[in-house]
């Protein structure tokens, strides 16, 4: 019994919280991978070799408007959007 209410915890838990980022893009800046996330701010990250995530710090992006389209920079370069995740 106890195991059931943990699994299903463990069930919800995991469809709020992704629930939760409701904005996921994947871009290519300068040769490195980024994964931006976010519905109200956008948090950036990136993997290492094993594959974990790994937090980037937001000041190191800025993201303009230029023809009606969003435009991603990181550390002063253009990133090239690869879509959706």
């Amino acid at each position: 019994m106890k195991t059931r209410a943990l699994l299903a915890g463990i069930a919800v838990l995991t469809l709020v919280t992704g629930a939760a980022a409701k904005e996921q893009f994947l871009y290519n800046c300068n040769g490195t991978s980024i994964e931006m996330l976010g519905e109200d701010g956008y948090w950036f990250f990136t993997r290492d070799k094993k594959g974990r995530l790994k937090k980037l710090p937001t000041r190191l992006f800025r993201e303009t408007i230029k023809e009606g389209k969003d435009v991603l920079y990181f550390h002063g370069r253009k990133c090239r959007s690869l879509g959706p995740l």
